[in-house]
C-alpha cells in the first residue's frame, strides 16, 4: 500500500483514509511491511483517537509452524514500535 508514497506523506495518507472511511462507512483493508507506514497509520489512529481501527499482525509461530494472528490496540502497537519489539511477524 505503501510502495512508491514517500514517507513524509503517510501521515496525511491515512488521516484521508480515516477521514474518508468513516464518511463513507466503509471497511479499509490495508497491508504492509514498512515500518514508517505503520508508524504513521500508528500515530494518526492515536491522534484521532480512534478506536474502530484494528492493526492486526501474523506470524509463524517457530515451534509449531503454525501461522497465528494477534492484535495490537494503538498503545501496544506504540510500545512496540518504540521498544524494538516485534510488529511484523518477525
Amino acid at each position: 500500500m505503501d510502495n512508491g508514497i514517500h514517507y513524509t506523506v503517510l501521515g496525511e495518507l491515512w488521516n484521508v483514509i480515516f477521514t474518508l472511511s468513516a464518511k463513507l462507512n466503509v471497511q479499509v483493508f490495508a497491508t504492509t511491511h514498512s515500518k514508517e507506514c505503520i508508524e504513521a497509520f500508528n500515530h494518526v489512529q492515536h491522534d484521532l483517537g480512534d478506536k474502530q481501527s484494528a492493526y492486526f499482525e501474523m506470524a509463524r509461530n517457530i515451534k509449531t509452524e503454525q501461522i497465528f494472528m494477534r492484535d495490537l490496540d494503538d498503545e501496544q502497537l506504540a510500545y512496540e514500535l518504540t521498544h524494538q519489539g516485534k510488529y511484523r511477524g518477525e
